[in-house]
């Protein structure tokens, strides 16, 4: 199936939202809602997608998991690995790399903080793949889920104050809409999604985990304003950079890998992205 360019305009236009809403912050302007509803989409778009590829790949989840890993790891690691040698980080980056800056219990500061979204996200699919495939084709849920559970309730267990319980309800219910509409499809009219078509919407779509991960460096409050601009275009150049010469080989080595364990199958997704963490094969 064709990839959705219109998904990836509409990424695009989340990862604005948060990149917007730290810039405004430095003229001392609360935009906080406009980067929530970027995030937010994020998380609807992920909940759709990853339904679509589990479904469509038969709920492989040894083929989906060594995708996630390849995708989503190195990116996120080297991100952290350079905040962490730059001095931006300390010793937080060990509970960002382990997908806890959702909980206090990680003290995660302002360089990995924004991977919260990310470990929301990841701790979904530790536990919602193999729920798919025990409802869906009578699979008996492995002793994994267990545990897997547990690490998916510590942000309800021990919330940040500015996420809250409540935010954690709505995380997992703004994935679960993108679920259910994965699996009852709406045509949206075309004049809608054809301006999310138009460059360069889709390409910074196509970048936009990177991006995300990226603009903490040049965005937020300590940023002189004179900054922005030269900022926002090294985030740019920098996750270009990225996807190009860094995380894409890691896709391919993924893929790689999965054919020497005669894992590998037929591309599994009309568009093969989840949300934050999200592009498998672009």
């Amino acid at each position: 199936m064709r990839r959705i360019e219109s998904l990836d305009g509409l990424r695009a236009i989340a990862v604005g939202s948060v990149i917007a809403s730290h810039l405004l912050a430095g003229y001392g302007i609360d935009a906080g809602n406009l980067g929530w509803g970027g995030v937010y989409v994020f998380f609807a778009i992920s909940g759709y997608v990853i339904t679509r590829t589990l479904v469509a790949d038969d709920i492989n989840l040894r083929r989906f998991y060594i995708r996630r890993a390849f995708r989503i790891l190195p990116a996120m690691w080297l991100y952290l690995a350079v905040v962490y040698a730059l001095g931006f980080a300390g010793f937080e980056v060990l509970p960002a790399a382990a997908f806890l800056c959702n909980t206090r219990i990680a003290g995660c500061t302002w360089n990995v903080a924004h991977t919260w979204s990310l470990a929301f996200e990841e701790q979904f699919y530790l536990v919602y793949p193999a729920l798919l495939a025990a409802l869906l084709l009578r699979r008996r849920l492995p002793w994994l889920i267990v545990p897997a559970v547990l690490f998916a309730v510590l942000p309800f267990v021990f919330p940040i104050h500015w996420i809250g319980r409540r935010g954690f309800v709505e995380v997992y219910a703004l994935l679960g809409m993108g679920a259910f509409f994965a699996f009852h499809p709406v045509r949206v009219p075309r004049f809608l999604t054809r301006p999310l078509e138009l460059a360069p919407l889709p390409y910074i779509g196509r970048i936009s985990y990177s991006l995300y991960l990226w603009q903490q460096l040049f965005t937020g409050e300590s940023v002189p304003v004179a900054w922005h601009p030269a900022g926002v275009a090294a985030a740019i150049v920098i996750s270009m950079a990225s996807f190009h010469a860094f995380e894409r080989l890691f896709q391919e080595n993924g893929r790689r890998l999965a054919a020497r364990q005669g894992l590998e199958g037929p591309r599994p997704s009309g568009d093969p992205e989840a949300g934050l963490g999200g592009q498998d094969s672009s």
